[in-house]
């Protein structure tokens, strides 16, 4: 069995099925160990891991809808035909796309990291998800608000409806930069509120980053759960590219 993660929050609602893997619990061998699930990494182990985690959400893996993750702000509304596009090789993942929207029921909307944020949002009065992938690239370009904003204007959707939780993902305590991107934090946000700095150094708080966004879209605070866990800090249960980790975790949201 996979080790999952669960938001608190979002596991209030029978609409959706979500989750967040580690890297416990899989087949995976070496340098992989144990529950990678990137088809590109090199590790012959990766499908298999994936037919485990789809086995054990009760969620075949062909209704599963991955994407090629290139670090923009773009998203893409998901239907029907998208079902198991990238699930069992990355050739057929839907291109240059970092986040997804549907409101189709049993599609699960995945995104892949190992220190970049995974985001998951639900509107619980119009049954839309997403599933965004978020590093420092997508935090400056906005991808959170950006998806937000397509859900506000073309679906209706309103602040004290729509949910998200942020994932593992690497935390202030670790996100060292550098100054380039400290500029693009500050031209992006008009301050440097993110940026921690001590002992000389400059650190990103992806998490606070990305909140500030679904706050400024009026979403209440106690709609958006932050789980807390940094994938450098917790190297043991998850990949952490930070620390040289070629493995994959996954994150996924579907409704039901």
């Amino acid at each position: 069995m996979i080790k999952l993660y669960q938001s608190k929050l979002l596991s209030r609602f029978s609409q959706i099925k979500h989750f967040f893997s580690s890297r416990i619990g899989g087949f995976s061998t070496g340098e992989f160990a144990q529950a990678n699930m990137s088809l590109k990494s090199g590790d012959s182990h990766a499908l298999a891991n994936r037919r485990l985690l789809a086995r054990q959400l009760d969620v075949d893996l062909d209704r599963f809808v991955f994407l090629k993750q290139t670090h923009s702000n773009n998203f893409y509304v998901v239907t029907e035909q998208d079902a198991g596009k990238g699930a069992f090789e990355y050739q057929s993942a839907i291109d240059n796309v970092d986040a997804l929207i549907t409101t189709r029921k049993n599609l699960m909307l995945i995104v892949t990291t190992a220190d970049c944020v995974p985001i998951l949002v639900f509107d619980s009065e119009k049954n839309i998800i997403a599933a965004i992938h978020s590093g420092w690239r997508g935090t400056v370009k906005k991808i959170l608000a950006r998806v937000l904003g397509f859900m506000f204007k073309n679906y209706g959707s309103r602040p004290n409806d729509v949910y998200l939780a942020i994932g593992p993902s690497i935390g202030v305590c670790c996100y060292e930069v550098g100054h380039d991107v400290e500029q693009q934090v500050i031209a992006a946000f008009g301050h440097d509120k993110f940026l921690d700095y001590r002992d000389g150094k400059i650190f990103f708080d992806l998490w606070q980053a990305n909140a500030a966004q679904a706050l400024n879209f009026g979403i209440p605070q106690e709609n958006i759960d932050i789980l807390g866990l940094c994938t450098l800090c917790h190297n043991d249960k998850f990949y952490s590219a930070r620390s040289g980790d070629r493995g994959r975790q996954l994150s996924g949201i579907m409704l039901i």
